[in-house]
């Protein structure tokens, strides 16, 4: 029989806080490449491998512990967008005019072939499905003629393109204003209209006008084929909108004039959203409803943001300067699997020390995998943590660390499939 507290059934609102890059909990982490370049793109296969392009092409097979440079053969220009399905295979775009050009290996960077396609100009976005099937979006030509924009498809692994019909006309794109869900289900938009295709990469078009809505919209994510987000950033005040039935109509939810908006990362199923900047990162664990975890990097430190990409949500990374890559942690707030023992049953621990100051171990006992959810109440009940992951079956140790907190009576609540269980702690400072 599944416990039920009175705080489980409250609506997700933030936690308040922020994280700096000099502070050592930070679940943001710097990876050093063996180039000082600027990466303007990076592509997650998995939480092994990653590529990231810029000046040139580096690639890591261990998680980041290192990396190769894979660009070797490449012409010397800047590529803005990379697909990778594996270790081996890969596509950059780029160029040094038209920014419409690209480039194939098969064998982890070792050699580069150039590909070919009709009207070549600024590709906005690329994205492969397999080792055959891949798709991009090339700005219209000659803006603001009131061009079609330029989606593309392959079915030979980029040994041959053909343009899509019936692509939508259009007069303004930036980059990575592409999402791709599934070969049934791509999007893009504009300062005008968002666009979807959908039941085939061959299908008709169809388009939804947002002018009205007063959306200079720069980047969209899809969890599913109904549930969309949309980001915009009109006068530099940060806006995300969501629509619950595939993009057809759409609702502001959450606003934050203190963030900048180049590309919004979600995923399939969960709350965990991302959002980058030229300088900052905000991240929300209630699906875009509020944002925390800020980093706001100083103009001084010289640091600028590009593209973001993530396999799930603990394999988050975010291209940056100076041969940098940024990777969100999310085994930083301190989840640690004590024994893979299975235990008899659930059990939630009182958490030790209580009272505490600044932080405190929570045990538990996990009997089945599945999907965990870690939440912290005030005492009016405000939730101001949640994380939510996949975790097998063992015995389990949180360090929470509540040094941005004040005094006071806290609950936490740990719920995995049937089980839910909630306990009180208490913080004196």
């Amino acid at each position: 029989m599944k416990k039920l507290s009175f705080f489980h059934t409250l609506v997700l609102i933030s936690f308040m806080f922020q994280i700096f890059a000099s502070r050592s909990i930070s679940q943001w982490q710097t990876y050093q490449t063996p180039v000082q370049s600027r990466f303007s793109d990076v592509c997650v296969v998995n939480q092994n491998i990653i590529w990231a392009s810029g000046e040139t092409v580096v690639r890591t097979t261990n998680g980041g512990v290192s990396w190769i440079i894979a660009g070797t053969g490449l012409p010397a220009v800047q590529f803005y967008h990379i697909a990778a399905i594996d270790e081996n295979n890969a596509w950059v775009t780029g160029g040094a005019f038209s920014g419409g050009q690209i480039f194939r290996t098969t064998n982890g960077g070792i050699n580069w072939v150039e590909q070919t396609y009709s009207q070549p100009y600024w590709i906005n976005g690329i994205h492969f499905f397999n080792a055959n099937t891949g798709v991009f979006l090339r700005d219209p030509l000659n803006p603001p003629s009131n061009d079609t924009a330029g989606f593309f498809i392959t079915r030979n692994g980029g040994l041959n393109w053909y343009r899509s019909l019936n692509t939508p006309r259009t007069t303004a794109l930036v980059d990575h204003c592409m999402s791709v869900f599934d070969t049934n289900f791509v999007s893009f938009q504009d300062d005008n209209n968002f666009y979807r295709l959908t039941g085939g990469l061959d299908n008709p078009w169809q388009s939804v006008s947002i002018d009205s809505m007063g959306v200079y919209s720069t980047s969209s994510c899809f969890v599913n084929s109904s549930t969309g987000y949309l980001a915009d950033g009109v006068g530099n005040k940060f806006r995300l909108w969501n629509s619950t039935n595939g993009g057809q109509n759409w609702s502001i939810i959450s606003r934050d004039s203190s963030m900048s908006i180049y590309k919004l990362q979600c995923f399939a199923n969960s709350p965990l959203f991302f959002v980058s900047g030229p300088y900052s990162i905000g991240v929300s664990t209630n699906s875009g409803n509020s944002w925390h975890y800020r980093i706001t990097y100083p103009f001084a430190d010289s640091i600028s943001l590009g593209g973001m990409d993530g396999f799930d949500t603990t394999s988050v990374w975010i291209a940056g300067n100076k041969g940098r890559l940024f990777k969100y942690n999310l085994a930083y707030i301190g989840i640690n699997q004590l024994s893979t023992q299975i235990p008899g049953a659930f059990r939630l621990y009182q958490n030790y020390p209580n009272p505490f100051n600044p932080s405190t171990k929570i045990k538990f006992d996990l009997p089945n995998a599945g999907k965990l959810s870690f939440r912290i109440y005030d005492i009016l009940g405000k939730e101001i943590y949640e994380l939510s992951e996949y975790r097998t079956s063992g015995v389990y140790e949180i360090d929470f660390d509540a040094s941005d907190y004040s005094s006071g009576v806290y609950y936490y609540l740990i719920e995995c499939g049937e089980f839910a269980q909630t306990k009180k702690m208490i913080l004196l400072k």
